[in-house]
This record gives C-alpha cells, structure tokens and sequence, in this order.
C-alpha cells in the first residue's frame, strides 16, 4: 500500500547522514554496541494474519529474559500511531475508524470517519495543543483506472472524540510530522500542492506562501502521488513557521505568511526542532547548532540548548546531554551537543536496511525500527535491551510511542498495537501508567506498593513523623496516620487494624494495595491482576 511506501522513505531521508561524513570521536568516547546473542530469539505466540497470501516469519523476542509482552490489541491493516501528553494512544483502521486506546489496552473511544470515496489511509499528527488531526489527502481522479477522488481535508478531534473543526483543502499533501505542524495555541502549518498553507484555531485558513513549495504529480503504480522539495515544516509559539528543503536550505515565514529569511545548511543536516520561543535547532554530525528564528542568524554558541530544552522540544536524547542520530541507514550515533560522539552501534541485520522512527523514555534508552519489521532498544550507552525480529522481506513499516512507564508501544500493519515492556509489576492510574522510581513487590494474592510515590500522584501531601514513627498523608479536609511498627492507622480520626503492616526497605514505606482503597474510604478503586502483574487505580469515575 502507497502509505507504507511514504512514510518509510521520507521518514529515513530525513534522518540518514551521508555516508563518508568524519565524527569528532575522542579517547573519551565509548564504544556501545553490545549485541544479545541471537540464539536465544524467544518466538512469540502471536497469530499472523494468513488471508493475503503473504508468508510472514513468526516474530521472536531478544532479550525475553527481561522483557515481554504486556498485552496486544489484534488487528489486521492499521497505521499511525500517535500520543497525546497523558501517554493515550491513537490509530486508524482499515475502515476508517480512529481508535482512541489507554497505555493498558482500553479502548478510550472510536470515531468513525467519512469513507465517502476514501483511499488509503489517513494521517494522524497530534498536535501541541492537545488537539488530533486527521489529515486526509487527495487523490486525482482517473478516467482509464476509475480512481475516486477523496473528499481531502483536515478533522480536528478532541482527547475525547468530539470533532473540533473539519476543512476541505483540494490540495492538501498530508505527511504527518513532516509537513503538518501545529502550536500550544492550535494554529497549524501544512503544505498543499498550491503551497506552503497557515490555518487558525477555528480552522480556517490565514495565509499561502507560494514562494518556497514546488510540487509536481507522478503516477506511482495505481495512484498519483505529490513530490515536491519540502523536508519539513515545523512553527512555533510566536506564529512563525519554519521549512526546509531538499536544496538543504531553512526559510523563515512570518504569522502573515511573509518570508522573512532563507540559510544554506550544512551538508550532513539532519533535523530541526522550533523551540515555543522561537530559537530553532539544527541538528548534524557536528552536534547542534542555533538559528534565532527572527532573522535566521546563527548563534556562535549552543550554551543555551540545556537538556531540559533539548527534552521540551522533544529531541531523542539519554538524558544526559547525549543526543541519538541515525548515519549510514542502519546504525545510531550519541553525540553531545558539541558532536563529540560518545558511542555508535549498527543493527546486525544482513540487508542493513534503513532505520526510523527514533524514540527515547525518561531513562535515556533509545527505540527504533526498520523497515524489515525488526523494533530495537538500546541503553544509553548503546547496549542492546531487546529487539523484536521480524526480518520480514517485505517493507514493514511500524510506528512507536514511549509511555509514561517505559513501556514500548508499537504498530504494525500486520501485528496491530503491541506493548512491550520490561518483566515487572506495573501500575496505572486511571489506565495510565505511572513512572515509579521504587518497583512495586509481589507478595503473591496481593502487591506492596510504595507509598509516597502512588499517594502523591492521588493529590495527597505525605510526610514523616519520626516522634510517633508513622506516615502522615494530608488531602484537602482528609488526614491519614499510618504506623510503620504495627497493623494500624487512623483515618480521619478513626482507628483501623489493617490486615498486612506496612514494609520499610531502604527508607521506603511499602503497602499492601488494597491500603489505598481504605485510607480513601473506597473514593479509588484498587485491582490486583496477578496474571499480567498490573495493579489498576481508578481515582476518576469516568477513568
């Protein structure tokens, strides 16, 4: 299908160096690139689809011996996956529908798109104002091959399904997060074949720049498709938005569609990132580098991009300063800011095919794709943590979302929406997942849950007495003691013998799960699912 064909190419030629580029390697930089042993590939029970005539190998894991699958949601011909800010997932299915899940596996909601000559599918992009869009392209009408013609546009939907907003554009090019970009205040920047296109809040178009988009149609097999000289486009909080081209030039346009300025790139150019502020980031072999998106001045030093910056803007990165960039097709680079690298790794597949979709947690791990189907993590020091083997023969496009917990979430056309993650007890909290420094402890029929890290994130103060050694927890007109020496509390002035004391391990109180549905006189629900090893917090009624 044409999608597959789109996303992979443009998604690869944005992050491929070009070969022969010289890294500023020191002493200093490590080696990384530990591979796990391939013998030890654990197959996984999961059923292919088999009514297409497509002979598919059964996926394996690397590194089952820490990770596995949490859970699956099977479904045949799927694209685009996206999260929001609170880690809730979105797709498209085959009969256009757009499934809203949560990071455990529910279904949040649907919404069922007009398919009224529909082909293919739709993009999706969410947007930094919480808003996601539905970016639906034209086709060209054919007499000879009977095409239909799309009724091409945007939808713009709430985190809770409603429809914001819906506009027509006959022309519209619809690559999500490559030519859509839109801001904390929902005004969008995208491309069409008529040029480069502003859209407010209220979704109605502002402005057309016809000075820096070329585009022309070329038949590819079945269908027409667009090419044009855009890479990216990305806009800021100032209403500015940014391009770069396939010439390795960046514009600067203005909130009016003005075109402010225009910079020659280096050779190896990467990506770029637009910062809420305006201040734009460069990214190559040689590090980062700073353009002031008023005037596309280069700054002389990148002493302003401090990791907290490299993270709001969203650069995959080890949270340590190191950020991850593709080179050669199949390999991944650390390098600082600077370009100083500090480890490099290539996949050991024997196509070397070309990597994308490259993702880090909170941790600095890294997780990438090919397009063989194979899904990679690494460390931040560019050990392998597991990979999932697909080494398909056919292009596999996947697309990848980090949650809250570390959990890896991918689609598949073939495969649908898989979560991976490590062997561990996890919690979630109105079905998403909680990030949690102190790992829950497994006591069997019921799971000890540390107490500070799950009470503060119900809204609750929690502090320490040490004169009557108990836990005092504080919410609104609620007061809860809790002793750490014995079976006992005192909720809101009332005495309660509990069934299991509390654990103190290394200055961390522990309780038993069902403690939360108590101290709160059952306003949160608490399950424990010995099965999967998920403990589920309902703190909301419509959670």
């Amino acid at each position: 299908m044409l999608w597959k064909w789109k996303i992979g190419f443009l998604a690869a030629a944005l992050l491929i160096i070009q070969p022969g580029v010289t890294y500023a390697a020191d002493q200093s930089a490590q080696a990384g690139g530990v591979h796990l042993p391939v013998g030890n590939d654990r197959p996984l029970d999961i059923k292919l689809p088999g009514n297409d005539g497509v002979k598919r190998k059964q996926p394996a894991l690397r590194g089952a011996e820490h990770f596995e699958i949490k859970w699956r949601v099977e479904m045949d011909q799927v694209s685009n996956l996206v999260a929001d800010q609170d880690g809730d997932m979105y797709f498209v299915d085959i009969n256009y529908v757009v499934h809203a899940i949560f990071e455990n596996g529910q279904e949040k909601w649907t919404y069922k798109l007009d398919s009224t000559g529909l082909r293919g599918f739709p993009e999706l992009y969410m947007g930094k104002d919480g808003v996601l869009y539905v970016l639906i392209e034209g086709v060209v009408k054919e007499q000879d091959s009977g095409l239909q013609t799309n009724k091409p546009g945007i939808v713009a939907l709430s985190r809770e399904g409603k429809q914001q907003w819906k506009l027509e554009i006959p022309n519209l090019v619809s690559i999500a997060d490559v030519y859509f970009d839109a801001d904390e205040y929902g005004n969008v920047t995208t491309l069409t074949d008529g040029g480069i296109i502003g859209i407010s809040s209220a979704g109605q178009v502002q402005w057309t720049n016809k000075q820096i988009a070329r585009s022309i149609l070329t038949k590819y097999r079945d269908s027409i498709i667009t090419e044009n000289n855009i890479l990216k486009i990305r806009r800021d909080n100032q209403g500015n938005s940014y391009v770069t081209t396939k010439d390795h030039h960046l514009y600067g346009i203005d909130r009016g569609g003005k075109l402010l300025w225009q910079k020659k790139l280096v050779n190896d150019y990467q990506d770029f990132y637009a910062a809420k502020s305006g201040m734009i980031i460069l990214l190559s072999s040689a590090g980062a580098r700073l353009v002031d998106g008023r005037d596309g001045t280069v700054q002389e030093s990148n002493d302003w991009l401090d990791q907290q910056k490299i993270d709001d803007v969203g650069i995959p990165n080890d949270g340590e300063g190191g950020i991850y960039l593709n080179f050669d097709t199949n390999g991944i680079l650390n390098v600082d800011k600077s370009g100083r690298v500090k480890w490099e790794y290539r996949t050991d597949y024997k196509n070397q095919l070309d990597l994308y979709d490259v993702s880090s947690d909170w941790q600095g791990n890294v997780y990438f794709s090919n397009t063989a189907g194979n899904l990679y993590s690494l460390d931040k020091y560019g050990n392998e943590r597991f990979v999932l083997v697909r080494d398909s023969d056919l292009f596999t496009s996947s697309s990848i979302v980090i949650g809250h917990n570390g959990n890896m979430y991918c689609l598949t056309e073939d495969l649908g929406l898989i979560s991976l993650g490590k062997k561990e007890i996890q919690v979630f909290l109105d079905n998403r997942g909680m990030s949690l420094s102190k790992l829950p402890i497994d006591a069997g029929d019921k799971v000890y849950v540390p107490l500070k890290a799950i009470f503060e994130q119900l809204g609750w103060k929690v502090e320490w007495d040490d004169e009557t050694k108990a836990v005092v927890m504080r919410r609104d007109k609620q007061i809860v003691r809790l002793s750490t020496e014995a079976p006992s509390a005192e909720i809101n002035g009332r005495p309660v013998t509990l069934a299991d004391k509390p654990r103190v391990i290394e200055g961390t109180t522990y309780v038993a799960h069902d403690f939360i549905s108590l101290a709160t006189e059952g306003k949160v629900k608490v399950e424990w699912d010995a099965k999967t090893k998920n403990v589920q917090i309902k703190a909301k009624s419509n959670g």
